[in-house]
C-alpha cells in the first residue's frame, strides 16, 4: 500500500466583532475544514480577546504570519 504524505497545517483565530462569531466556533470549523481536506492539525494559534483589524497581535506573529 502507498504512504501518502500528510499536509500538516498550523490554524489561527482571531476576535471577529460580527456575525456573532468568536475563536472558538472558528476554529471548530477550521478544524473540520482541515480534517474534510485530509490535513493534520499541529499548532493552534489564538488571539483572543484582540481584535482581528490589528496588525500587531501576538498569536499572528507566533504563527510565522
Amino acid at each position: 500500500m502507498p504512504v501518502t504524505p500528510t499536509t500538516r497545517v498550523a490554524l489561527y483565530s482571531c476576535v471577529i466583532t460580527h456575525h456573532g462569531q468568536d475563536v472558538g466556533l472558528q476554529l471548530e470549523a477550521l478544524r473540520e475544514v482541515a480534517a474534510a481536506g485530509g490535513s493534520v492539525v499541529v499548532e493552534e494559534f489564538v488571539d483572543e480577546g484582540v481584535s482581528g483589524t490589528k496588525t500587531t497581535r501576538p498569536g499572528r506573529r507566533a504563527g510565522g504570519v
